[in-house]
Order: structure tokens, then C-alpha cells, then sequence
């Protein structure tokens, strides 16, 4: 592993280590990852669609934002964002990138732990964790966190590895060939049967998709434009056959307040 761990690092100190060391290496930056053809790709389907749907003058709260790979795609709305990591490399990143242009968006960003949201409850209109449940340590506490800062009416919208059947492909390509390095929570994959559980109780009306039916591994080999042609065209197709609509490899959702 090229980290070392302490056993007796808490999960919260082992991700903090993790996304610290990912801020800047000789193996791969976060900067590098996030703009890998397959998640340029996904972005684009995911975060455009969500960003479309953004109020003028709103507030979105961007929970576990690394160094503003989500937080980024609105930075030209006309909108209020608070950000957060628990990994202070990643977020001094983020104010860096932040500081060399002019964007709409005004933005606050703050090194903070993801099971305690360091805000008022109440006061956002949206709420974003992308890749972020997966890595917690109790995913429930942190719905309960979502839902106590979401304005009424407000909106969550998340996006999670899927418990797909075709899970084990990805799994052994990763071995042979590592993307990326993951350093999950105790849930490192869900469903929406797992979100209906965490939000057992609360008053929000839960949507879940899953796309990525094509592996990252072959979508890096193609030129981007054919890379976006064929996971938009495999995202219809997944989402309307009844052995594939539930077994993407992503898990994109959205909850209402």
C-alpha cells in the first residue's frame, strides 16, 4: 500500500491521510484523476444536468469538494458555495485554483470533517457529496447531516459507486491496471435500498439511476468525443433493459426535501 496505517487511526484520520498524499504524488494527482476521459465524461452527463437545474442567487454546500473537482463545474453560476474537505492539501489547492480567476460564483472553501457539517441547519438549497458517502465511516450520520442543512424544498444530489453484478469485472481490471487509489469507508459500495435505510424517517423523496455501464478502463482508450458518444448511447440503453437498469457501475442521486 503507499500509504501507511496507524491502527490507530480513527476511518476520518485514515481518509485525511489518504486525500492528503492524493493532493500532490509521484503516482497520480487528483487533478490528473479528475480529468481521466471517463470521469470528464461522466461530469459532463452527471454535474450538467444538475447544473442546469440551479437557481440564480441559490446556495449549494459542497461537502467533501477535494480540490474543487465538483465545486468547479458551478463556478460560473451566479451562486453562493461553501465547500469542504477533511483534507486541508485538497482544499489549499482548491483556494489556489480559486485565486487565479475571476469566476460568478462566490465561494467560501474550509477544511472540515464530513459526519458533522460545520453549517446552520437549514440553510442550503442544495446539497452535493460526489464520491463522498462511500468514504465515510458512518453514511447515515452523514444523510441526517444533509437533510438537517436543506432548506425546504431544497435538493441533495449525490453520485456513488453502485453494488452492480458486474462489479467484479471493474474489481480485476483495477488489479491489473489501477485508474485510481481508492481508499473506501466500511461501505465502499451502496444501493438505493442502503439510502432508503440512511434516510429512514425523514421527509425527502429519494430518485436513484445507474449509468457507467461501459468500463473506465476501455472508455480512457477512445478520443473523447467517442468516448461521450457511447456512454450516452450505453446510459439509454442500460437504463431502459430490466436486467441492466440497476446495475451500473455509478449511482446517481437526487433527494427532495
Amino acid at each position: 500500500m503507499w500509504l501507511k496505517k496507524n491502527k490507530k487511526d480513527s476511518l476520518q484520520i485514515i481518509q485525511q491521510k489518504h486525500f492528503d498524499w492524493y493532493a500532490e504524488n509521484t503516482f497520480q494527482d487528483y487533478e490528473k484523476y479528475s480529468k481521466s476521459t471517463s470521469w470528464q465524461c461522466i461530469d459532463l452527463q452527471v454535474i450538467g444536468q444538475w447544473r442546469s437545474e440551479i437557481k440564480k442567487g441559490s446556495f449549494l454546500l459542497d461537502v467533501g469538494c477535494a480540490q474543487g473537482r465538483s465545486t468547479f463545474q458551478f463556478m460560473n453560476e451566479p451562486i453562493n458555495i461553501v465547500a469542504f474537505d477533511i483534507s486541508r492539501e485538497m482544499v489549499r489547492l482548491a483556494v489556489r485554483k480559486y485565486k487565479q480567476s475571476p469566476y460568478q460564483a462566490k465561494v467560501s472553501f474550509m477544511v472540515a470533517d464530513a459526519s458533522t457539517f460545520p453549517v446552520k441547519n437549514s440553510s442550503f438549497n442544495y446539497v452535493l457529496l460526489y464520491g463522498v458517502l462511500h468514504h465515510l465511516p458512518d453514511p447515515r450520520r452523514a444523510c441526517l447531516e444533509i437533510y438537517r442543512v436543506l432548506k425546504r424544498h431544497g435538493v441533495y444530489m449525490g453520485l456513488e459507486n453502485n453494488s452492480t453484478i458486474f462489479r467484479f469485472v471493474f474489481d480485476l481490471l483495477q488489479k491489473l491496471s489501477p485508474l485510481w487509489y481508492e481508499e473506501a469507508g466500511p461501505v465502499a459500495l451502496m444501493s438505493k435500498k442502503d439510502l432508503l435505510k440512511w434516510f429512514l424517517g425523514l421527509k425527502i423523496k429519494l430518485t436513484t439511476s445507474t449509468l457507467a455501464f461501459v468500463d473506465p478502463h476501455l472508455v480512457n482508450l477512445l478520443p473523447p468525443s467517442l468516448a461521450q458518444f457511447i456512454l450516452d448511447a450505453t446510459n439509454r440503453l442500460g437504463q431502459i433493459l430490466p436486467l441492466m437498469k440497476e446495475n451500473g457501475g455509478l449511482l446517481a442521486i437526487k433527494g427532495s426535501k
